[in-house]
C-alpha cells in the first residue's frame, strides 16, 4: 500500500470515527432534551389551594349579602318584595357556590396531576358542571335563543379543545374563556350600575334576566324612606319656617330695644328649637333605615367587584400555570373581607 493510500485510509477512518462520535453526541443531546421536557411536564404545578379557599370565603360572603339585605327590603316594601328579592339573590348565591365547587375541583386536579388525558378530562368535566350549575346555557324566550346558541357553541368548542389538550396547562387555557363568561354574567347581574341601564325583568336568561330588579328593590326602598321622612317632618319644618318668618318681622323692634319685640323673639327661638328637636326625633329612625339601604347598595356593588376579582384571579392562575410561578389571590381574599365588613356595619346600625 502506497503512502498516499495509507494516508487516505487514515483520513477516512478518522472521519468515520468523528462522525460516529458526533452522532453519539447528538443522540445524547436529544435524550437530554427529551428528559428535560418530561421533567418539565412532571414539575409540580402552582398551589391552587389558596384560590379554592378564597373562592369558598367569597361564596359564604355572597350568601351573607342576601341575609343582610332581605330584612331591609322587607322593612321598606313588605314581605312579597323581600321574598322576590331573596329568590333572585338565591340564584346569585347558587352561581357563586358553583364557582367555589369548581375551584375546589381545580385544586384537587392540580394537586394530583400526572396523567395528561385524565387531568384534561377532569378539568373539562368540572367546567362543564360549572356552566350547567351557573345557568350559563338555559334556553329561555325566543329572543334569547340566538344568544344561548352562541354561548353553547363557545362552551362546547372550548370543552372539546380542553379534552384534546396535551397537558393540564393547555387545558386550563382552553376553559378559561368559559370560566370568565360565568363570572362576567354573575357580576353584571349583581352590579347596580349595570342594572340601572338594563332592559328590565325578563330580558335575557339565567342569573341576569332580572338584573334590574335588584337595583329597583333598593331604589324603591330608598324612595319609600325619603317619602316617609318628608311626611314625618313636614309639620315641624313648617312650624320652623313660620317662626323664622315671624322672627324676621321683629328685627326693627329689636333694633329699637322694644321689650315686647325682645320677648316675642325669645318665644319664637324656643318654638324653632322645639320644632327642630321634633323633626330630628322623627327623622332619626328613618335616617337609620336610609343608611342601611344605601349600605346595601354598596354591598351589591362590592359583590359585583368581588366577582371581577375572582375572574382576574382565575386568569392569573392560568398564567401562573404557564409561567410556573406562584398564584396571587390577595385581591380576591380582600374582596371577600370588604363584603363582610359592610355586612357587619349594616348589622351594627
Amino acid at each position: 500500500m502506497t503512502r498516499h493510500a495509507r494516508e487516505a485510509r487514515s483520513m477516512i477512518h478518522s472521519f468515520t470515527s468523528l462522525r460516529m462520535r458526533s452522532r453519539a453526541v447528538r443522540s445524547a443531546g436529544l435524550a437530554v432534551g427529551t428528559w428535560l421536557v418530561l421533567l418539565a411536564g412532571c414539575a409540580p404545578l402552582p398551589d391552587v389551594s389558596g384560590f379554592a379557599s378564597a373562592s369558598g370565603e367569597l361564596a359564604l360572603a355572597t350568601r351573607g349579602v342576601g341575609e343582610a339585605t332581605v330584612p331591609i327590603i322587607r322593612g321598606a316594601r313588605g314581605d312579597e318584595a323581600a321574598s322576590t328579592f331573596a329568590k333572585n339573590w338565591g340564584e346569585r348565591v347558587a352561581t357563586m357556590n358553583a364557582m367555589a365547587r369548581y375551584a375546589d375541583a381545580l385544586a384537587e386536579i392540580t394537586a394530583n396531576f400526572g396523567n395528561a388525558r385524565r387531568d384534561a378530562e377532569a378539568l373539562a368535566a368540572s367546567v362543564e358542571r360549572l356552566a350547567g350549575e351557573s345557568g350559563l346555557l338555559p334556553m329561555g324566550s325566543s329572543a334569547a335563543v340566538g344568544i344561548a346558541t352562541d354561548i353553547a357553541t363557545l362552551v362546547v368548542t372550548q370543552l372539546q379543545q380542553a379534552r384534546a389538550a396535551r397537558d393540564l396547562r393547555e387545558a386550563l387555557e382552553r376553559v378559561d374563556p368559559v370560566v370568565q363568561l360565568v363570572a362576567a354574567r354573575l357580576g353584571r347581574s349583581i352590579s347596580a350600575d349595570a342594572a340601572a341601564g338594563g332592559a328590565g325583568p325578563g330580558a335575557g336568561s339565567g342569573p341576569g334576566s332580572d338584573a334590574a330588579d335588584l337595583a329597583m328593590f333598593l331604589n324603591g326602598a330608598e324612595e319609600h324612606f325619603l317619602t316617609e321622612r318628608l311626611r314625618e317632618t313636614t309639620s315641624a319644618m313648617d312650624t320652623i319656617a313660620a317662626a323664622r318668618a315671624a322672627r324676621e318681622r321683629t328685627v326693627s323692634g329689636l333694633a329699637q330695644g322694644n321689650d315686647e319685640a325682645t320677648a316675642r323673639a325669645l318665644q319664637l327661638a324656643q318654638i324653632i328649637d322645639a320644632a327642630q328637636r321634633e323633626a330630628d326625633a322623627a327623622a332619626a329612625p328613618i335616617d337609620a333605615e336610609l343608611a342601611r339601604v344605601r349600605a346595601a347598595r354598596r354591598l351589591l356593588i362590592a359583590t359585583a367587584q368581588a366577582t371581577d376579582a375572582w375572574a382576574m384571579a382565575h386568569a392569573d392562575l392560568v398564567r401562573a400555570m404557564r409561567d410556573r410561578r406562584a398564584i396571587s389571590t390577595d385581591a380576591l381574599a380582600d374582596a371577600a373581607v370588604r363584603i363582610r365588613d359592610i355586612i357587619r356595619r349594616i348589622e351594627d346600625q
